[in-house]
């Protein structure tokens, strides 16, 4: 990857991230269509922690 290729990357990242992080209802707009929470607010079962027990 070429310096001009990861400056023009980075940059458009940064965008991405001003936009989805813009106001609290945004990012939960993000996050759920990335696939986070689900729809109720919930984190996705691939990011929650399992409760385990003890034994």
């Amino acid at each position: 990857m070429t310096k001009t290729q990861f400056e023009t990357i980075k940059d458009a990242l940064a965008e991405y991230t001003r936009k989805a992080t813009a106001s609290a209802q945004q990012a939960r707009k993000t996050l759920v269509r990335e696939g986070i929470y689900d729809r109720d607010g919930k984190l996705n079962a691939s990011y929650r922690e399992e409760k385990t027990t003890a034994s």
